[in-house]
């Protein structure tokens, strides 16, 4: 009987990568539900800029003081550069830290607005990033989605 029960988890596995069951109806909502989280992003992405922009930042100073504030989380990226970056100033702190929390609310508007919109078709967050991470992986995933998205783009008039 044990060697049974072993072998359940593991038909259970496959759900987490690519080979996962999804269903024309599921895939429809998916198409539907990604093409407006798309649109959430690009509008959340305007405000960030707009939010950093407000601090007297370019998003590649941004990058640059979030390097020199966390030297050790861009250590991959920095390789080839000699010494440690500068350290930030009080004001450069300061400034970090208010456009780090204007961001954090930027971002946390559009995981409650994705929420409303996964709510509204039925999908929950999980399965969402399920198909997602099986799309990266699956081709004929990945077909099925460009056809359906093709004939939702069709279908929507503006």
């Amino acid at each position: 009987q044990a060697p049974q029960r072993r072998r359940a988890p593991m038909r259970m596995q496959p759900s987490q990568g690519a080979d996962i069951e999804v269903s024309q109806q599921e895939m429809k909502t998916f198409v539907k539900v990604a093409s407006e989280v798309q649109k959430l992003q690009q509008k959340a992405n305007t405000k960030m800029q707009s939010a950093l922009e407000e601090e007297g930042l370019s998003m590649k100073e941004y990058r640059s003081m979030m390097r020199r504030a966390n030297p050790r989380a861009g250590a991959g990226q920095q390789q080839g550069r000699t010494g440690n970056p500068e350290p930030l100033t009080e004001e450069e702190k300061q400034q970090l830290e208010d456009a780090r929390t204007s961001i954090m609310e930027v971002q946390k508007g559009m995981q409650q607005k994705m929420k409303t919109k996964l709510d509204e078709e039925g999908m929950k967050p999980q399965r969402f990033r399920q198909i997602a991470m099986a799309l990266r992986k699956d081709q004929e995933l990945q077909q099925r989605f460009r056809k359906l998205q093709q004939e939702s783009s069709g279908d929507q008039d503006g």
